[in-house]
């Protein structure tokens, strides 16, 4: 399993704890430079992106950066004719068995997969209700919403060549773009998630978790604010009772959809 990690010049105190973390779980892996947002041309990056109108604000420098460093990446795995890459950012955390699990990725990795991702943040997200098991403790499901994040994922070729031939413009986080429902790309995409699994980056570790060492995060933009481009708060009319019913039956509706289609609504470990 050929693994990257993306990783700035400019920090090489990060690379250097990476390279002690998967040499713990004897895992090769090799460099790749990330894109610095301090070096961006304005004229190119206003070339390149086309912030979607719904947004309401233009991508930021540190956004930009971040989809081009994953972007050029997956574009070197297609130049090098790769049947697929794992990807790591560089402010993760590993489980202590993600070194057998990766290197023998090419017997569980599903022939129609384009993605599966190896990392959670933590939040809920939907996924089948039913889990192929890869190991005694780890499985995979199908995940059929957002679920932030690309600080740990499996591509395969099909997959790089689909995420790599819809981004001519860069219009939205490159984490929305490839695990978001709303993105033209994610029905295009079969996408697997990893439960438990085995990557988090630092800052989604609870506050008391001994593991979390406070690396500062290079895109500084609040998982708060970025939450608000899926829709904003919901609007009701009427009284607070009759708000209060119609949320309740819209819970019900929503939990008999999701048995019927054999989905679940599932907050994802870290293990």
């Amino acid at each position: 399993m050929p693994i990257f990690v993306i990783n700035l010049d400019r920090s090489q105190d990060r690379m250097q704890r990476m390279q002690q973390l998967l040499s713990d779980r004897s895992l090769a892996f090799e460099r790749f430079a990330a894109v610095d947002a301090r070096t961006l041309d304005p004229e190119e990056t206003a070339a390149i992106t086309d912030s979607l109108k719904t947004r309401g604000r233009a991508l930021h420098s540190g956004e930009i950066a971040c989809y081009l460093s994953h972007l050029r990446l997956w574009r070197e795995g297609l130049a090098r004719n790769l049947p697929w890459i794992c990807i790591f950012e560089d402010d993760i955390h590993l489980s202590d068995d993600a070194g057998p699990l990766l290197e023998s990725a090419d017997s569980w990795i599903p022939q129609d997969a384009d993605l599966v991702k190896i990392e959670t943040t933590r939040w809920k997200t939907t996924v089948d209700r039913k889990q192929k098991k890869i190991t005694r403790t780890r499985g995979l499901r199908r995940l059929h919403d957002f679920h932030w994040g690309t600080a740990g994922y499996i591509v395969t070729k099909k997959g790089m060549e689909t995420l790599s031939a819809a981004s001519d413009k860069l219009r939205q986080p490159v984490d929305e773009f490839m695990f978001y429902p709303g993105s033209a790309i994610f029905s295009k995409l079969k996408i697997y998630q990893l439960d438990p699994a085995i990557c988090i980056q630092d800052f989604y570790l609870p506050a008391d978790d001994p593991r979390r060492i406070e690396i500062a995060s290079e895109i500084t933009q609040s998982v708060d604010e970025r939450g608000s481009v899926t829709g904003g708060k919901a609007r009701y009319e009427g009284n607070f009772l009759m708000r209060k019913l119609r949320r309740r039956s819209q819970k019900i509706r929503n939990a008999i959809a999701r048995w019927q289609n054999g989905v679940a609504i599932k907050t994802i470990l870290f293990r």
